[in-house]
């Protein structure tokens, strides 16, 4: 009942807000029409299971939880892009006799056309300087200078 009252004077304020702006005697009727239409169906509604004006604030006051798609969108990319420079950067590692334990890349997104490459991590078995110094060679040689390169020994 309580939802009811509160549809009912909050049409009653529109009402009486859009009858002050009328703009002139020659729309009048119609623009009264209008308004008494909008009244009964907020009165209609209010009486029946669908209510109409308490949505449309409620929507205006719900506290809830927001959800960013573009979060979400740009959090998908970066593991995507992670996946797929971690693929190729495998394969040319084994091309070159390299055969990491694992491989860890930070992606960052600042905007829609910014990704860059922040670190690239090497877990490798039996590390020595000449290994380093071949897999930093291919890292850079496919990823660039950009990206910090750590490779450590398992």
């Amino acid at each position: 009942m309580r939802s009811v009252l509160f549809q009912i004077c909050a049409a009653a304020m529109i009402t009486a807000v859009l009858k002050a702006l009328l703009p002139s005697e020659k729309c009048s009727r119609q623009i009264k029409i209008l308004i008494s239409c909008y009244f009964i169906v907020i009165v209609i509604t209010g009486f029946s299971s669908q209510p109409f004006l308490e949505d449309i604030f409620s929507d205006f006051s719900i506290d809830t939880e927001y959800y960013d798609y573009s979060v979400s969108l740009e959090r998908h990319t970066a593991d995507e892009t992670a996946l797929l420079l971690r693929q190729r950067l495998g394969e040319k590692l084994n091309d070159g006799g390299i055969y990491p334990e694992k491989i860890y890349i930070d992606v960052n997104i600042a905007d829609s056309s910014s990704i860059s490459i922040s670190e690239i991590r090497l877990v490798l078995k039996n590390l020595n300087e000449e290994i380093k110094a071949k897999a930093v060679r291919i890292i850079r040689s496919y990823v660039g200078t950009q990206a910090k390169i750590t490779i450590e020994e398992q």
